[in-house]
């Protein structure tokens, strides 16, 4: 049973869930990590677009707004003193001169930008991990960056950080995927063992866990299309939906073991 059949069958034929149940142990875990490739890529879709935006508005107020840059006893003078305040097209990053301390910086709550302070600078990911609360975020001092020269070092490092992360979306996010999804079919493999159980069937671990690999193919598949909009999906939806195509899924094994014995 290839990719595209697997994937259709587990999704609205619980029947074949006693046909998936018997395929290998390693095409099995090649299907999961073909689901966690597209989970992966819609996962990274807005990120990598943020990233993009951030690069272009931090370039942009470099360029155009910014005439000198000192670090004189590792305290940041901008223009003499100016306060820039400088947000993309899309209105989700910012780039941020703060040497006066005045800057309200509740207002970027959730966004993705740069606060370049006196004494140090901020960066912060609101927008691209999609959460309005909790962003991530790095805060640090120049002297602590080891920053000499500022028009060069601070626009060196905050441009690696920023490189970092979209390393981070391009090679760890799948591996990070693949890993939490594989643990969480443990957690789902237990609780088709309670369900086979109260059927009163007999399967190996392995079966219950490839049954649980392909039966979190729709959930992984909505967080897939969601995420492309920006929005997550709370695990307890996830633990419903799976635990629903387990039932079903180990249900209709027990009535197939039944019309077996009877013909």
């Amino acid at each position: 049973m290839n990719f595209f059949k697997r994937f259709g069958s587990s999704i609205y034929d619980f029947k074949s869930y006693n046909v998936l149940r018997k395929t290998s142990k390693g095409s099995t875990f090649l299907y999961l990590l073909v689901l966690v490739l597209i989970l992966s890529i819609a996962t990274a879709f807005r990120p990598m677009i943020a990233i993009r935006n951030y690069n272009k508005v931090m370039h942009e107020a470099l360029d155009n707004k910014i005439k000198t840059m000192e670090l004189n006893s590792g305290a940041l003078i901008v223009n003499g003193g100016e306060e820039i305040v400088t947000y993309g097209e899309d209105k989700n990053t910012y780039f941020v001169i703060d040497t006066k301390g005045e800057v309200d910086k509740d207002k970027f709550l959730g966004k993705s930008g740069i606060i370049l302070r006196k004494d140090g600078f901020q960066v912060d990911f609101g927008s691209i991990t999609n959460n309005s609360i909790a962003t991530s975020e790095v805060d640090t001092s120049y002297s602590k960056a080891g920053l000499g020269n500022i028009n060069g070092d601070i626009l060196g490092v905050i441009g690696g950080i920023v490189g970092m992360f979209n390393g981070m979306l391009i090679f760890a996010l799948p591996i990070y995927i693949l890993i939490g999804n594989a643990i969480i079919a443990l957690l789902y493999a237990l609780v088709a063992g309670i369900f086979v159980g109260s059927k009163d069937l007999k399967l190996s671990f392995g079966e219950k866990y490839k049954i649980s690999i392909y039966a979190m193919t729709t959930i992984i598949l909505a967080k897939s299309l969601l995420a492309l909009v920006g929005i997550g999906v709370p695990f307890v939806v996830s633990f419903l939906v799976v635990s629903i195509y387990l039932f079903m899924a180990i249900k209709a094994i027990k009535e197939e073991e039944i019309q077996d014995l009877i013909s």
